[in-house]
């Protein structure tokens, strides 16, 4: 049983950080589920519904913008939150496949 504060430390620092495995196994050959194909669309009526859904009194998070103004106000926001959701989509497809492209080419690997 540590005794000190600096046995303690050790021993939680032990805990969060296991030590490296010896051997990484790089030769493991892993399944992945097929890329997304599709195109994601999403309507104002789920962006409003998902609003609605929220508990306007909890606590607000990073943003800092609290609940019930998003629950009150889902018609003013729900044409400008597609927008921003839309362009999110457009940018992280194009990224995964412009890194999708460039592991490609590094590797010879090709999906089927």
């Amino acid at each position: 049983m540590a005794r000190t504060n600096e046995k303690k430390g050790i021993t939680l620092a032990k805990g969060f950080f296991p030590p490296k495995p010896i051997k990484l196994d790089l030769d493991n050959k892993e399944e992945y589920p097929n890329q997304c194909q599709g195109n994601i669309k999403i309507s104002i009526k789920q962006i409003q519904g998902q609003l609605q859904k929220l508990k306007p009194f909890k606590a607000p998070g990073p943003d800092s913008i609290p609940n019930i103004i998003l629950t009150k106000c889902t018609d003013l926001l729900a044409g400008s939150l597609l927008h921003i959701y839309e362009v999110i989509f457009v940018t992280v497809r194009s990224l995964c496949l412009s890194i999708v492209q460039v592991l490609e080419f590094l590797t010879g690997v090709f999906p089927k």
